[in-house]
């Protein structure tokens, strides 16, 4: 604590008032000073947790003087509720100390009396019968588990009940219950008066995974006398709650303003301060408790407003926890990470959540900082969505860099390094214009973990750029228009995507859920945050490059853009976006439809675009060259590429005439596939490709995705892996639903199936597996013959911590993959290694 005098108090109440309010260490007022947060710090404790809030970091004991710092350890001891000195289902006691250094101008009898008050507040929130965990019964109305909560204040600048408060939801969260059996003991069979002597060990149920479930089982066991540990003292389950635990909001009053994290030399200028306490379920939030603090005084129709306020600050804080905890987790148990599973080509994955919009708010990605980057600053604002996409395909993304360093080294000449600087120079422009997407890629960095840096993933994104239109990924896409009465319409947006094979291998289906925004399904290039799909207002985009050595890094690269467009709703709000940001940076084609609109053609570069609209059959097809951009001078590099777009114009005429004599009002995406994506017609330089580049690289198409809008209708897509053709055997994917099918399935028949391996009863579970399909191409299924061949996947991990209400509706309608409430966590399990 610091004092003040009253000359300096009053300053600082009058900056604070001013119009333009000033802070001694000039933050906004709703600003919170860095939150560096670390789980296990304490030996031999069943959870823990260490946070500091506006220190230097946490460099050992005290190592943060200058800020607020609490330790928190939880450790369980049995209880015997037989003899008195328990409750059935268990208790929990908390107890707050302070370090004499906390408090230096305090005597010994003023410690004491802090400590007993802080001690009542946090005792009465925690150990309240409503958040008293499920899982503390050991043997029914015999044994149970007291849970010691012991919280230590090594340092005190101001803001201490919300470190406790954040100290003590960690380490509860980060707390595992030892996994019990019960036993039973049993006189010997016609043993007379003999002592007992035989030892029953009851049958511990199984999980589905083989495992012994935890020991709230035995609570079923009324026979039992007694219970064994099955685990270490560190092992078992996390706390199950009905609610999460609850996040303190300080705010700090100076009529008609207030402020959050005060310094202790802002506190003693403040004459009202209340404590709020809440609990958030899904995307329900419960008051837990209030209290005000100070002789000042405010008027109370000003509570309501406050109240509403407060709310949002502590859902953010709930959230910013929720990421670092699961960093923590997985950072932990890097076996998680990799498995021992087979690697596959392709993932589906679930993405959800938002960025954090509370300023100099976050946690530290681990203990000690790492990379130079990550040393500049506490990580302060990630997105979710990142992290997950990180989290989840870290393997691939690994993978993917390793591609791309062959591929820049051999096309590029240019070493990775020299690929970094290249990254670095779109970094502001990034931070600039899509401030969103640049905290994203921040949190796919955050994900993946110590091997990458930001700008790794940031070449990533910007790998069309930085290789000047060298990469030879040639693509053919067709958007088709088959009845133009508004009423009717059927719109058709299809592309093979041509690419190195060693790409295909980490493709992966994402699905990604924003507030706000149109939800969006892709196919994806792990650690890129954009590329071709749709979203659920029924706009789809394609993607055809286009070589051109003219770049800036001034403007978005394309990638980036790609996402941007799928964030909109209509194909004019997307043209109007891309205008807006000026463009792109390199020069591509985007071909985009909407349900209402058609398609339209967008050959872009950064010193100008043109449109193509359809023709008077409603088709717009384009491959590797510009028709109509003389904006820029584009080098020839793809000889096929004209003959593809003479080949898929002729191919489609033939279909329209085929359907108009057969009087049919739609065209099948297996009828696409079988007569234009499949199409050898030019070879290798094929719309269906397979050739040999200059460096020995194999180039493919490694994906056919079709896609169907129409006004009223839910759109949806097929995705095939691999050359469509009949030698392609392997499954179809349904986006949204991501059920793989054989080539032909209605998709009436998948529209409700469970994922494979998945019961289906709830959806949670669907959720939050991840399906693993098995590559198409046969030479690959060849190479992979020994391992296991499931056509429909390999479903790799369920994780059930998420209530079906979250997996629907977070924030609103966000499923919550990896950011679950940890009270209801079970360990998940990542994609394996890759290979």
């Amino acid at each position: 604590m610091a004092s003040s005098s009253k000359s300096e108090q009053a300053y600082i109440r009058s900056s604070l008032l001013s119009k333009t309010p000033l802070r001694p260490d000039g933050r906004a007022l709703d600003d919170y000073r860095p939150i560096a947060l670390e789980t296990q710090v304490v030996p031999l404790a069943n959870g823990s947790a260490r946070v500091n809030i506006g220190g230097a970091g946490l460099n050992g004991v005290g190592g943060g003087l200058q800020g607020t710092e609490v330790i928190a350890a939880v450790k369980l001891e049995v209880e015997d509720i037989v003899k008195g000195k328990g409750l059935e289902g268990g208790r929990m006691v908390c107890n707050v100390s302070c370090s004499p250094s906390a408090y230096p101008q305090l005597t010994g009898t003023a410690v004491d009396d802090l400590q007993y008050d802080l001690t009542a507040i946090v005792h009465d929130s925690l150990s309240h019968s409503s958040l008293r965990p499920k899982n503390l019964t050991i043997l029914p109305s015999k044994k149970s588990w007291l849970l010691h909560l012991d919280l230590l204040i090594l340092s005190d600048n101001g803001n201490i009940y919300d470190t406790l408060f954040l100290a003590a939801a960690a380490a509860l969260r980060d707390t595992r219950v030892p996994r019990t059996r019960s036993i039973e003991y049993k006189a010997r069979r016609g043993g007379g008066q003999s002592a007992v002597d035989r030892l029953v060990v009851e049958d511990v149920q199984m999980g589905d995974d083989g495992a012994q479930n935890s020991g709230l089982d035995t609570r079923a066991l009324n026979k039992a006398t007694d219970f064994d540990l099955t685990d270490y003292w560190d092992e078992g389950d996390p706390l199950i709650c009905t609610g999460s635990w609850p996040i303190c909001v300080t705010l700090n009053l100076i009529p008609p303003t207030f402020y959050l994290d005060a310094s202790s030399i802002e506190e003693s200028a403040t004459e009202l301060r209340i404590i709020l306490l809440y609990s958030f379920e899904g995307s329900s939030s419960s008051l837990q408790g209030m209290r005000l603090i100070g002789p000042g005084e405010t008027d109370a129709s000003l509570l309501k407003p406050l109240l509403r306020q407060a709310e949002g600050y502590a859902r953010k804080l709930q959230k910013a926890l929720d990421v670092k905890l699961q960093s923590e987790y997985s950072n932990r148990y890097p076996k998680q990470k990799g498995g021992n599973l087979k690697a596959t080509p392709v993932v589906r994955v679930d993405l959800s959540g938002t960025s954090y919009e509370v300023r100099k708010l976050g946690f530290c990605v681990c203990g000690s900082y790492r990379s130079d980057y990550w040393r500049a600053s506490v990580l302060r604002i990630i997105s979710q969505v990142g992290f997950q996409h990180g989290t989840l395909l870290r393997v691939q993304i690994l993978s993917q860099l390793t591609v791309y360093r062959t591929i820049f080294r051999a096309l590029s000449k240019l070493e990775w390094p020299q690929v970094l600087e290249y990254a670095k120079a779109f970094q502001p422009t990034i931070q600039r214009l899509a401030p969103d997407l640049y905290r994203e890629i921040e949190g796919i960095a955050a994900g993946v973990g110590d091997e990458v840096t930001l700008f790794d993933i940031l070449a990533l994104n910007a790998r069309s750029e930085i290789a000047l239109g060298r990469f030879d990924d040639g693509c053919t896409s067709l958007g088709w228009t088959l009845d133009r009465n508004p009423n009717s319409r059927i719109q058709i947006l299809a592309q093979n995507w041509d690419w190195t094979e060693s790409v295909g291998e980490n493709l992966a289906l994402a699905s990604i859920t924003q507030p706000g925004k149109p939800k969006i399904w892709m196919v994806i290039e792990p650690g890129i945050v954009g590329k071709i799909g749709f979203n659920s207002a029924s706009v789809g985009i394609c993607l055809n490059a286009i070589r051109a050595g003219v770049f800036s890094t001034e403007l978005l690269p394309i990638h980036l853009l790609l996402r941007i467009a799928l964030e909109c709703t209509s194909i004019d709000s997307a043209i109007s976006e891309l205008e807006r940001l000026g463009g792109p940076a390199s020069s591509q084609h985007f071909l985009i439809a909407d349900a209402t609109s058609g398609s339209r053609g967008l050959e872009i570069s950064p010193r100008g675009n043109a449109y193509l609209s359809p023709d008077a059959q409603g088709i717009v097809v384009h491959t590797n060259h510009f028709l109509e951009n003389k904006f820029i001078r584009e080098v020839p590099w793809l000889s096929g590429s004209p003959v593809r777009l003479a080949r898929i114009r002729k191919l489609c005429e033939e279909i329209r005439k085929e359907t108009l004599a057969n009087k049919e009002g739609s065209i099948a995406p297996e009828l696409l596939r079988a007569k234009v994506f499949s199409d050898k017609h030019g070879a290798p330089q094929a719309i269906c490709c397979h050739m040999e580049a200059a460096d020995g690289r194999a180039i493919s198409t490694l994906f056919n995705i079709i896609m169907h809008f129409g006004p009223g209708k839910e759109p949806y897509a097929e995705v095939l892996f691999g050359r469509p053709g009949p030698d392609n055997v392997g499954p179809i994917y349904k986006m949204p639903c991501f059920s793989p099918s054989p080539p032909g399935t209605p998709l009436s028949s998948l529209e409700n199936r469970p994922l494979p391996h998945d019961s289906g009863d709830t959806p949670r579970a669907r959720a939050h597996t991840l399906v693993i399909p098995q590559h198409n191409d046969n030479s690959r299924r060849r190479k992979n013959r020994d391992a296991d061949d499931d056509d429909e996947g390999t479903v790799v991990g369920v994780d059930d911590h998420v209530d079906a209400k979250d997996a629907e509706s977070m924030m609103p309608g966000c499923g919550r993959t990896l950011f679950a409430n940890l009270n209801n966590y079970k360990p998940f399990l990542f994609n394996p290694s890759h290979r």
